[in-house]
């Protein structure tokens, strides 16, 4: 070299001294094997005594320049060049030998400022020399050389004089005034060495420098500007320094160390990385806490003592993920890994802070760093081999699991990489005992938790997860007892799946993932089957739509595999999936979910559909479609209707709550949760078509009797009851959501939901024409709806009219009032239509009808009534057969109550052109007499209904009526003609028939023409003048009859009508007046009564009555 002029080359201790130099950089121009040559035949002339010691070491060195060149370690080289010193000094065992090879170590420096491997071989060899000398002269001044170079590791903290003289060797002096940067890895290692022997004087010498060096102030430009050049140097220094108690701590005897360390060095390195600002400074920091860490390490520390401020420690070392330095991750993890395998093991709660910081920190920052990951491994690996349990276990995995889920790929692969090596290292670890346990209860919650990563969208994740699900069922296995390798069919299919699922075919994904579900399902033992399933419904709503989809898949083939097994838990799962159905958007996940739902209904229908009509009303969308999924399997969803059918027949359709007025009728839950569920089943018209067309009859009755039951029903809603002393107005209210709720309506929807179904449109359009039966609060507007849907099902499929009416009477007899009204309803429609020729049904259906005027509904009887009287329209034969049983009920209907005689009144007048004369005149009488009363009703309809049947009597009975009922007409005479002057237009056409049919039998010519001259529907009635005129005809030619019908007249004085009163009065005394010249008047009409009654019309409340009466009372006298 051109820089050997500056230095004289005298003794072999010089030539040694250059060698080992040379010995740094061996591969370069390949100098180490010709080196090594010159050492081995230099040995004897250096002393006769290291020969043989020699080739046995430069042997093992040229060995190792020969094989190792590709894969070329330095510090493993360092390591042979510096035992090779070792044992040279160990076999001269000269103090002054070793001092001289120690000068001219030191003396080589200045020839290798451009060289730094050459420089850093000879300071580690000078510290191998230090650790072989006693002399303490010698040691304290190799050190201050080996501090010296520490400093100028660093840029010069000041300018040193070239002409210092005061050192041992002009070289040194050189170096040290050299400003070229040096490399303080080498002389921190150099310095380490010296601790093996000297470390008391070695942590003295550092401590003095640190106090020396580190605490000077900087100059200040102007006395306020800082000298940044003097605080990197400050910086530097503190990292070379650091480095320094690194090594230290790594070679320092243990004994002598550690019962200063924690106090000492370590309390200044933990200082200095807190208040670090150079990145490489706090590596540096964090390294050395490393290394302080390993000497703390049980295999070295025989003296058992413990780090008391490991936790202050490792809190520090965690904070330094928040230096955003990301290159710091990997040393970070490293020393926290050391840290953790000091004794005693770390407590849950601390595992759980490590663990936690350590994975949020390095995915939210790794960047796809692979050393990162590595250290991180190797942490987490470390933690779980301190207690390797199924709670360690589970508290990695549990702060895993939200970075499996990730939105970000990086992370999620980064996550399932370290579950993969967790997984891995458990299973490798594991070791079970007597008191082990025998089962794995994690496997169920682990392998749902990996199946949606199973199908990630990042294909590098795919592989990782199914590797976790092979580890995870190795695990099970193991815990029941099996060998390691028992199974290897199942680790080699999964290890195939490994492989074919990294494609991007959704087919072939989709193939695999079924492939891979069906193993798990064949591993996995019955008690983690509802674990795997609630773990696989979270994964529902991962938010990647391939692994939700793919955890539907798997979910699905579980139920349908495993499903028989779970009947207890069916609510469990179904509520389970419903809850997740309100949560999932992708398509492909919903029908997947229900897929399963259908799956686990396949195994147990009745649960699945119990647990379905007990979701509140009305029915959310999940369950909606939990409905239209059932309705798409024909076998399924027949069992389903069967149960439906049963469940609305047999359970009451409401409940009453409260008495008279305030009564009210609250919806049953189940049934009407039935009538709902049909109505959306009965949309998916394909599948369910059949089912409607086959099951017609009974779905059809079941829906009429159900529309009817709901009119004027509330909705299920339940309020809780109240404490005594009041309750909060922010009570809660189950099922509130059915608060507006119509069960008509939804009974009207699912029953034209099924007519369109089974394609009978013209009755749904007549359904659709009835809407206003949804607002109704009585029976009426769904009896009102009756008759059209009938003649629509008469209209439109008349051969399903047999079937029909056999359903229907199964109603016929039940509890619910409004069921049988709708039966009957629907049968007196049948009648009226004459059921379209079918006699054998209509007869039945009679029958049937002859048996409701006895029901205790009065609605019943009044539609029974309604629909009896129409057998005035059928065939002679079959009228003849039924004409008197249905007069009977007629005739019962008039003594009923309520809306039931009108019935019967129209029913009598619809009967009587049909019936014989015979029949007619032995019911003429008892009629005439029940209908009487209702001359007087205010309800317009039923006294003109009352009138006009009077003259049906009369005109039906022919002109030899009974003696009996020519009485009845003498007797109505009076009434019928006060009736002429009735304020409804109604009631008088109505008294204008009567009189009209009844006046012949009076046997009266001149009245009877007077009659059917003047009393003419489409005439006006000069009233006063007509029954003026006619009280003379009657005085006249009914003279027998006349008392009779004053006193007829003077009945009608206390009538609701003002005018029927005032007419009353003035017919009275006409007649009285035109039978006042007969001399036995008094003895026929007793004037005294007649004038007593009209004198109290003297006092009537209404004028027109008292002018009327006073007129009556001259007419008696005046006429």
């Amino acid at each position: 070299m051109e820089s050997c002029s500056i230095v004289e080359l005298t003794g072999p201790h010089v030539v040694f001294a250059r060698c080992l130099a040379l010995l740094g950089s061996p591969l370069e121009s390949n100098r180490g094997i010709h080196v090594l040559g010159f050492l081995k035949n230099y040995a004897s002339i250096l002393n006769s005594h290291l020969k043989p010691a020699w080739d046995q070491r430069l042997a093992v060195l040229v060995t190792h320049l020969e094989v190792t060149t590709d894969s070329w370690r330095g510090e493993v080289w360092e390591d042979l060049v510096l035992e090779f010193l070792s044992v040279t000094l160990t076999e001269l065992a000269d103090e002054k030998w070793s001092r001289q090879l120690g000068d001219s170590l030191t003396c080589q420096v200045p020839l290798y400022v451009d060289h730094p491997l050459e420089k850093a071989m000879l300071y580690k060899c000078l510290s191998v020399v230090i650790v072989h000398s006693t002399d303490k002269e010698f040691v304290h001044q190799q050190l201050e050389v080996l501090v010296g170079a520490l400093k100028q590791a660093s840029p010069q903290e000041s300018k040193v004089s070239r002409f210092n003289v005061s050192t041992p060797c002009l070289g040194l002096l050189i170096s040290i005034s050299c400003p070229q940067i040096l490399c303080p890895q080498g002389v921190a290692r150099a310095l380490g060495l010296c601790a093996r022997e000297h470390l008391h004087p070695l942590l003295a010498r550092l401590e003095r420098l640190a106090a020396e060096e580190l605490a000077r102030k900087s100059s200040r430009l102007l006395g306020f500007m800082k000298d940044s050049r003097h605080e990197l140097e400050l910086e530097r220094l503190k990292t070379s320094l650091l480095l320094c108690y690194g090594e230290v701590a790594l070679e320092a005897p243990g004994t002598q160390l550690l019962p200063r360390l924690e106090h000492g060095p370590a309390a200044w390195v933990l200082a200095q990385l807190r208040g670090a600002k150079a990145p490489r400074t706090k590596e540096a920091a964090l390294e050395t806490l490393g290394n302080i860490a390993e000497s703390f390490h049980p295999n070295r520390n025989s003296l058992h003592i413990p780090l008391q401020g490991r936790s202050e420690v490792l809190a520090t070392v965690l904070d330094q993920f928040q230096a955003q330095c990301a290159d710091l991750h990997s040393t970070v993890l490293e020393v926290v890994t050391a840290l953790v395998r000091l004794p005693p093991p770390l407590t849950s709660e601390e595992r759980v802070v490590v663990l936690k910081t350590c994975f949020t920190q390095v995915y939210q920052g790794m960047g796809g760093r692979e050393d990162v990951l590595s250290s991180l491994g190797s942490l987490v690996r470390q933690i779980l081999l301190d207690s390797v349990s199924p709670a360690t276990l589970d508290e990695m995995f549990t702060l895993l699991e939200p970075w499996l889920v990730s939105g970000d790929a990086h992370q999620r692969e980064a996550a399932v990489t370290t579950l993969s090596m967790v997984l891995r290292c458990y299973l490798d670890n594991l070791q079970l005992g007597y008191e082990s346990p025998s089962k794995f209860t994690q496997t169920g919650l682990l392998l749902g938790r990996l199946v949606p990563r199973c199908t990630d969208p990042c294909l590098p994740v795919r592989p990782r997860a199914v590797e976790c699900v092979c580890l995870v069922l190795q695990l099970a296995s193991r815990y029941e007892g099996h060998l390691a390798d028992h199974d290897n069919d199942t680790t080699g299919a999964l290890e195939n799946i490994q492989q074919q699922i990294v494609t991007e075919d959704p087919s072939s994904l989709f193939k695999v993932t079924g492939e891979l579900a069906r193993i798990i399902c064949g591993k996995l033992p019955h008690f983690q089957l509802m674990h795997f399933s609630e773990s696989l419904q979270e994964g529902l709503l991962d938010p990647e739509t391939t692994s939700s989809s793919g955890a539907s898949v798997v979910l699905n083939i579980l139920l349908k595999a495993k499903g028989g097994e779970l009947y207890h838990q069916v609510h469990d799962i179904l509520a389970g999936l419903l809850q997740q159905l309100a949560h999932i958007h992708c398509p492909q996940t919903r029908t997947g979910t229900i897929r399963a739902v259908l799956a686990l209904a396949g195994h147990h229908p009745k649960a699945v559909v119990s647990a379905l009509l007990h979701r509140p009303l009305p029915f959310n969308l999940a369950v909606t479609e939990c409905w239209e999924g059932l309705a798409q399997d024909p076998e399924l969803c027949a069992d389903i209707i069967d149960q439906f059918l049963r469940l609305v027949t047999t359970t009451p359709p409401y409940e009453e709550e409260g008495k008279g007025n305030s009564e009210t009728k609250i919806a049953s839950l189940q049934p009407l949760a039935a009538i709902s569920a049909m109505r959306e089943m009965f949309r998916i018209s394909g599948t369910m078509r059949e089912l409607a067309i086959g099951r017609f009859a009974d779905l059809f009755s079941c829906f009429l009797v159900s529309v009817g039951g709901y009119v004027g029903v509330s909705p299920p809603i339940y309020t809780p009851q109240q404490p005594s002393t009041g309750g909060s107005k922010f009570a809660f209210f189950p099922n509130r959501g059915a608060y507006k709720l119509n069960p008509a309506r939804v009974a009207r929807e699912a029953f034209e939901a099924f007519l369109q179904c089974a394609g009978c449109e013209s009755i749904a359009g007549a359904l659709s024409r009835c809407d206003h039966i949804e607002a109704g609060d009585s029976l009426a507007s769904f009896v009102d709806m009756v008759p059209g849907i009938t003649r629509a099902v008469c209209a439109s499929i008349p051969h399903a009219l047999p079937k029909l009416i056999t359903a229907l009477s199964q109603h016929a007899t039940s509890t619910y009032e409004s069921r049988r009204v709708a039966v009957v309803a629907f049968y007196s429609e049948l009648v009226k239509l004459k059921l379209n020729g079918q006699g054998v049904l209509l007869e039945s259906v009679i029958n049937n009808l002859l048996n409701c005027p006895g029901d205790p509904s009065s609605e019943v009887r009044r539609l029974c009534l309604g629909g009896l009287a129409a057998v005035a329209s059928l065939d002679p034969e079959q009228r003849a057969r039924y004409s008197g049983p249905v007069v009977s009920a007629l005739v019962q209907g008039l003594d009923d109550q309520g809306r039931i005689p009108l019935a019967a009144i129209l029913g009598f007048s619809y009967m009587l052109p049909a019936m014989d004369l015979e029949h007619v005149r032995s019911v003429q009488t008892s009629v005439a007499l029940r209908i009487k009363p209702y001359f007087q009703r205010e309800d317009v309809v039923m006294r003109a209904a009352a009138i006009r049947m009077f003259g049906d009597l009369a005109k039906f009975g022919g002109s030899n009526s009974t003696s009996a009922f020519i009485e009845q007409v003498q007797g109505n005479f009076v009434s019928l003609l006060l009736h002429l002057s009735d304020c409804d237009d109604q009631v008088v056409k109505a008294c204008k028939y009567s009189l009209r049919q009844t006046s012949p039998l009076l046997r009266a010519a001149r009245v009877n023409a007077m009659v059917q001259d003047h009393l003419i529907d489409g005439a006006n009635l000069h009233y006063t003048d007509f029954m003026a005129d006619l009280a003379k005809v009657v005085a006249e030619e009914l003279v027998e009859l006349v008392p009779g019908f004053v006193i007829g007249a003077l009945t009608h004085i206390k009538s609701p009508w003002p005018a029927l009163r005032g007419n009353a009065a003035t017919f009275a005394g006409s007649l009285c007046g035109h039978l006042a010249s007969s001399d036995d008047i008094n003895s026929s009409v007793q004037l005294d009564t007649v004038c007593a009654r009209l004198v109290l019309l003297l006092r009537d409340e209404d004028a027109s009555v008292r002018a009327k009466t006073a007129r009556a009372m001259s007419s008696i006298f005046v006429i």
